[in-house]
């Protein structure tokens, strides 16, 4: 597959990632579908969606062959879920030009949930802003700056936090089998020197799943974050 990169492992947390980055304007669906087949749903989707399929099913395969896995297919589920073995727990994310994945034993790990976002612009900060954090999560936010060594701006700060609960709700999907609202999670502690954002549910999703703080690392690469909760 030519139009993508060798893979990048990257450790993040307590998990490793599989990063590869792709030009999605040379993907060829003729020689670069050889390893990973489209699906039915996708043979009529533009080639940016093809591309974008293609690079994120080959970083889960990098993932997966950390565990032994090395012919498993990755079927697309409910809500484009992806299927992994059942005794798998992973996550996959893409943005442009870059595909991560990551995956672990369910005997090691109960959730895991990854996003890559590019850094969103002043526009997209206007925009969706106000539907992301509260403004009790902003100061929060703006809170990791008081480390001198560290210094997000605003675009920073709000893409940190909509990818961060990304990667979150990426996580719960497969115990509540819905999709969640920006709200449904809060985020009350962010440490720069960590990397980390620590956000808590919502009292319904506590007693839903016993689960009361999420910790989400996140890694800057140019102007993508990377975010990544397990537990």
């Amino acid at each position: 597959m030519s139009y993508i990169g060798v893979c990048q492992p990257l450790t993040l947390g307590q998990h490793i990632l599989y990063l590869r980055q792709f030009h999605r304007h040379e993907f060829n669906e003729r020689t670069d579908t050889c390893l990973v087949p489209l699906p039915e749903t996708l043979v009529n989707a533009v080639n940016k969606r093809k591309a974008e399929f293609v690079a994120g099913r080959t970083a889960a395969n990098d993932a997966l062959c950390s565990l032994g896995y090395s012919d498993f297919f990755i079927e697309i589920g409910e809500h484009r879920a992806p299927i992994w073995p059942d005794s798998v727990v992973g996550s996959i994310s893409h943005s442009d030009d870059l595909a991560i994945a990551t995956c672990a034993m369910k005997s090691d790990c109960q959730a895991i949930g990854v996003d890559v976002q590019e850094q969103l612009t002043t526009q997209e900060v206007s925009d969706v802003g106000p539907m992301v954090v509260n403004q009790q999560e902003a100061r929060c936010l703006a809170s990791l700056n008081d480390d001198a060594q560290c210094s997000y701006d605003q675009a920073q700060q709000l893409t940190m936090a909509f990818s961060a609960k990304e990667s979150l709700f990426k996580a719960l999907y497969p115990r509540v089998k819905r999709y969640l609202d920006f709200s449904d999670a809060k985020l009350i502690a962010g440490n720069s020197q960590a990397s980390t954002l620590t956000f808590a549910l919502t009292p319904n999703l506590q007693d839903e799943l016993s689960i009361e703080r999420c910790l989400c690392h996140f890694y800057w690469i140019k102007n993508q974050v990377i975010t990544s909760v397990t537990w």
